[in-house]
């Protein structure tokens, strides 16, 4: 399980950034050309469903790394402490 988050923690951030590049394209090629409306697409919505999901998950993750990392400096600094 932990292999398996790590592998996703790495991924994550890029997944993300390709949605959020391609939403940004789509948001502006949307205002220049209303026409090809990419922002009342179906695709469009459930991409940025996605992105939104993934963001949480990688938030969730990062939150998780970060927390244990302190922790385990505090561990450590207080271990020191001791000696």
């Amino acid at each position: 399980m932990k292999r398996f988050l790590n592998r996703l923690a790495g991924f994550l951030p890029h997944v993300c950034l390709i949605l959020s590049l391609m939403m940004i394209t789509f948001v502006i090629t949307d205002r220049y050309n209303r026409a090809m409306a990419f922002i009342n697409n179906d695709i469009t919505k459930a991409l940025l469903f996605v992105l939104a999901i993934l963001v949480i998950i990688e938030s969730v993750l990062l939150i998780r790394i970060n927390r244990k990392r302190q922790w385990d400096e505090y561990r450590n600094d207080s271990d020191s402490d001791k000696n």
